[in-house]
């Protein structure tokens, strides 16, 4: 029988441990494409995705749209927030230039925000908007904070909304006879 060295009947295991990382919010518009005419409704889902299961009790973002392209009309929370002991505040201004309009959206709670749709936003679509226009959304400023007033580290994606033009579709039935 062979002699297996000292050194072999050793092994070393590592385990990597990573840590849970911070507790997060990342805080998403939803992309629209759809058919738009000028003066239509554009609603704008608005989600909330948490990282390591914070309970989020206020969540804030400010977002950034072209002035003549959109006029913010209203918000209605979505099913991620508990609407008793909610209150949900928006405020539009100009951004300094007269090009765009800033939307700051504020949302807390007495219970905890889950993930899901945290608001929808409805914007009326501009009477000269073109067709397949690209509108952009930018997402500016986020953060949130726990039920008890910790900051969570909060982040967000920037999305737009596309008009695209409306074709009509002929579709012809044949019918063969034999």
């Amino acid at each position: 029988m062979k002699s297996i060295p000292l050194a072999f009947l050793f092994v070393l295991v590592i385990v990597v441990v990573s840590p849970q990382g911070v507790p997060g919010v990342n805080i998403d518009f939803g992309v629209l494409v759809d058919t738009f005419t000028q003066g239509d409704t554009a609603e704008v889902p608005v989600t909330v995705v948490t990282r390591n299961d914070p309970q989020v009790g206020l969540v804030v973002f400010e977002m950034a749209f072209p002035a003549t392209s959109l006029s913010f009309t209203d918000a209605v929370l979505g099913g991620a927030v508990d609407v008793q002991g909610a209150k949900l505040n928006t405020q539009v201004r100009d951004d300094g230039d007269g090009e765009r309009k800033i939307l700051r959206v504020e949302i807390s709670s007495t219970s905890s925000i889950n993930q899901g749709l945290l608001v929808t936003l409805s914007f009326e679509i501009s009477q000269e908007i073109a067709a397949n226009h690209d509108i952009q959304l930018e997402n500016l400023i986020q953060s949130a904070k726990s039920l008890d007033g910790n900051d969570l580290a909060a982040r967000g994606l920037s999305r737009s909304i596309t008009s695209n033009e409306f074709i009509p579709a002929c579709f012809f039935l044949s019918l063969i006879h034999i």
